[in-house]
């Protein structure tokens, strides 16, 4: 089961359903905001803001304009400004999958591990949206393969839920905690398996994850498999000595 987090310091939960929690649904429509700036004394445009508390640098690195980037970094931009959900610009150049802006933001000292309200990290970010070679660049530099969010997820947890194999693999590679929980008790073995991702389950099998844990419901991997039809993530978890 997936929540949702509506507030920073609140959690929502809708019975036995899967809600999905999208990091870039607030990215996005803070781009229809109304632009009416708030300048600083001493920070002039590289410190103005909109409404929501985003930067020009947050906007320049969400579009992946580098040149752009570079430029306010060097008149002065504070790399690691939040807006009102915590996000900084290195989070929405993850989002939106620009690595040469990553690269960027990290060389001029964004905090690769920084949360924002949710307790996401840019690496979360960059795995939830499918980014590997975002990805790829973040774990090279020493992102927190095992960060846990508000809601008790890893990137690898949800990495699985989206059915990411390449970047399942990665982080395996960089040694993420194949059987941590979330607040559900499931781990990405179930969400992979509930969900069909018989990919990730294959990996996650050789990875060694766990066959046989249970979730608060009481249901294994197997069972979420079974019950949701995935036939071919059943007859593969049986093969590796699953049991319901």
């Amino acid at each position: 089961m997936k929540t949702i987090l509506v507030r920073c310091t609140s959690i929502l939960f809708f019975g036995l359903s899967i809600i999905y929690f999208n990091y870039g649904s607030w990215a996005t429509s803070m781009q229809g905001f109304a632009k009416t700036k708030v300048y600083s004394r001493n920070g002039g445009k590289t410190a103005a803001r909109d409404r929501s508390g985003r930067t020009p640098l947050m906007e320049a690195a969400y579009q992946g304009r580098v040149d752009r980037v570079r430029a306010l970094l060097a008149s002065g931009a504070d790399v690691n400004a939040r807006d009102g959900y915590g996000s900084t610009a290195l989070m929405n150049a993850c989002y939106s999958g620009h690595a040469e802006a990553v690269r960027v933001l990290l060389q001029a000292g964004a905090r690769i591990n920084g949360r924002d309200c949710f307790h996401y990290t840019p690496l979360m970010v960059a795995v939830q949206e499918g980014h590997l070679d975002t990805v790829r660049l973040l774990l090279s530099r020493g992102a927190d393969v095992n960060a846990v969010n508000k809601s008790g997820e890893t990137a690898l947890i949800d990495a699985a839920y989206q059915g990411h194999a390449g970047i399942v693999r990665l982080l395996l590679q960089y040694r993420a905690e194949v059987d941590r929980r979330n607040r559900e008790g499931e781990t990405a073995l179930m969400e992979a398996s509930e969900l069909g991702h018989k990919s990730v389950v294959r990996l996650l099998i050789e990875a060694r994850a766990s066959l046989n844990l249970r979730n608060r419901r009481g249901e294994t991997a197997l069972a979420l498999a079974e019950h949701r039809g995935n036939r071919e993530v059943a007859a593969l978890l049986k093969r590796a000595g699953a049991r319901q």
